[in-house]
Parts: C-alpha cells; structure tokens; sequence
C-alpha cells in the first residue's frame, strides 16, 4: 500500500456545549461533515459541531482541548484548543491511499468521519519552487487494462491509451504545472523528482481517455509548452525468446569477412576496441558504468561479473542474455561479451510489468 505525506489545509470548525440557548439540549456527540473524497495533496475541509440531544448544533459555549487522530497514518498537529468554542487550524496527514477515518474527541464527547484519498492530481509544495523538485517519488505499476486498445497508426506497439509520461522543464515552477494539471482531469500515478535548473523529473498521468485520438491531441498541444521537455505515451514491452545456450546457435568462430555468431562483431569492428579495453585496465582507470534494466540478470552466471544486482530475487533468461551481451567473460564458455571491462550493474522487473516509465523508475532506484 502506498503512503503519501499530504500537506492539507483542513478548516475545522469546533463546537463544544455547556450551556445550550436551546432548553434541554444536551451534547451527545460532535458532527463532522467531511466531503467523501479527497485527491493527496489537495486541501480538505472539515466541519465538526458539537450535536445536542434534540439535534441542535451547534452548542456553542464549551472551551478546552480537543484531539484529533486518524485510523491509518498520523495527523500534525494532533490536539486543538477551543477558544468560545470554535478553532481553526491547518494539518499535515500521513496517510495510506484510501479510506482514512478522522476522529475528534473532547473529554466527554467524540465524532468520526470517514474520507477516501485517492492518488494526487497537483504537485504539492510552495507554488513558486520548481516543479520538478516537488514531483512525488512514487511507485509507478503499469495496469493491463489501459493498454488494450491498438494505435491506429503504429498497431504492433503496445501503446497505452491513458498513460502519458511527462519530462518536466527543470526551469518550470510549480504553479505554473499545477495550472496545466488541473486542465487535464488527470491523476500522478508515478513520478521521480529531478534536479532545478539542471535535470528533467519524469512525471507519469493516468488520464481519462477511451481511445488514442485526444491522447495524440494532448501530446501535440503539450510538445510545444515551454513547461514540457517530452510528452509520450507509455508502451507495455514483452522480452523475446532468446536460445537456451551458445551451443544452439550458428558457427561461433572469427572469419575475416562478418558471417556466423560473431558477425556483429566483426560488422563493428568489436575485437579492435579490446585493445583499448586493455589498456584502461592495465592504468588502473575506473571501468564504465553499464546498467541492464531488463527482466532480471542471474548474477551468479559464471561467464558474468555483476558489480551490483538491485533485484537479486528476480531473475530471467532474457536479461542475463542482455548483460552476456554486453559484457560477458572473455573464455572458453558461451559468448564474448562487447565490453568485458564493463562495471556491470542490473535491475530486474516482472514480465507483465515493463513500461518505459517503469524502466526509468529502475535505472533511478
């Protein structure tokens, strides 16, 4: 379940009885009129009124402490002080995504009221920071259901209909995002902060569009707004099949002209480069970088050395064959690899649950 920290502006309106002007109404509980759903990082209104037996409200003339408490995260402040029997104050919740209850007590007198949260629509934050400094660094997963319909244009790529990923300008504020964000009737279902004036933030909409043609819209109107880097929509990849071993493949031996196993090697001319390869590891400089993102690498392998495995526990045959490829082992065994000096680094997802935007979440990790 994923949490989220919402800064909320909550108007609460407290009322507390001693002394009723109506005869014989005596405080049985405090009213709390909620609306029944809330996007994160909105502000929420709550109103919450003392209730006599006779179903006035509010009784008014009780002063004191009143806490406040929710059922599945944490409210800041958690107390209030009624002053002639009202208060007014703003609160931050932590809370899970989905039904949240609110409690309010005095000593003798309690009420609840239960709100949704659902995913957030803006950014949250100060209006006038960067936008991309306050994208949530949230979970992206990609559902099934908003990738069925074909492109008419481009119908062997799985495009999505609905999720649009968003390179945010690194100069952009976030007012100025959340003013485009709220034409859309759109929700952020995943994100990853960037860097002000220097990296794009990637931020992922789903939107609600039953086919391609106002996705293809959107993404030509958003495309030439100062406040986007790129607009495209997410694609649902599925790994091919690859052989079960370099022993079922074709000739593997070096020729003179590019043919067999090795032709894409001697094509780009692989072997000669080596050399430089040797001479960067003999002067001790650091070895480049090279992250496969992918469906798992078994980075156990014994033609592979893996520096770092950020998902150990998923492994797959296409992603060790991708990581072979580029930098397996120079010996005897299976395939040489493009760049055996390689700092090999790997992240791993479920078939099912590879996107672009998904890959980009991995690779930031």
């Amino acid at each position: 379940m994923r949490r989220f920290l919402l800064p909320v502006s909550c108007l609460l309106v407290l009322a507390a009885c001693g002394d009723s002007t109506s005869p014989g109404a005596d405080p049985i509980g405090l009213r709390i009129t909620a609306p029944g759903t809330v996007p994160a990082g909105q502000p929420l209104s709550l109103t919450l009124e003392v209730e006599g037996a006779d179903g006035t409200v509010p009784v008014v003339s009780v002063n004191g402490p009143v806490s406040l408490v929710v059922s599945d995260g944490t409210i800041t402040p958690d107390t209030a002080t009624l002053v002639s029997g009202a208060v007014t104050l703003d609160v931050i919740l932590s809370v899970a995504d989905g039904p949240v209850e609110i409690t309010a007590a005095t000593a003798n007198l309690s009420g609840k009221a239960t709100v949704t949260v659902g995913p957030p629509r803006v950014l949250p934050g100060d209006p006038a920071r960067p936008a991309v400094e306050n994208i949530p660094d949230l979970f992206f997963v990609p559902d099934p259901d908003d990738y069925t319909i074909p492109h008419p244009g481009m119908p062997d790529l799985v495009l999505s209909h609905r999720v649009l990923a968003l390179a945010l300008d690194p100069g952009a504020t976030t007012g100025d995002v959340n003013d485009l964000l709220e034409g859309l009737d759109a929700v952020i279902v995943g994100g990853i902060p960037g860097i002000a004036g220097s990296y794009s933030g990637l931020l992922v909409l789903r939107l609600p569009f039953a086919d391609h043609a106002p996705m293809d819209s959107l993404r030509g109107e958003l495309r030439v707004s100062p406040l986007v880097r790129a607009a495209t929509p997410d694609q649902l990849l599925e790994p091919d099949g690859v052989p079960d071993s370099a022993n079922n493949h074709v000739d593997w031996r070096w020729q003179a002209f590019p043919a067999g196993g090795n032709w894409g090697f001697e094509l780009t001319r692989v072997p000669q480069m080596w050399n430089l390869g040797r001479g960067v590891d003999a002067r001790g400089w650091a070895p480049v970088p090279v992250g496969v993102i992918d469906t798992g690498v078994e980075s156990s392998h014994d033609d592979l050395d893996v520096t770092e495995n950020l998902t150990p526990s998923i492994v797959g045959s296409h992603g060790t064959h991708v990581a072979g490829t580029v930098a397996a082992r120079h010996g005897e065994q299976g395939v040489d690899g493009v760049t055996p000096y390689a700092d090999l680094h790997a992240a791993g997802m479920q078939v099912n649950a590879i996107s672009p935007a998904r890959m980009a979440q991995a690779y930031f990790a």
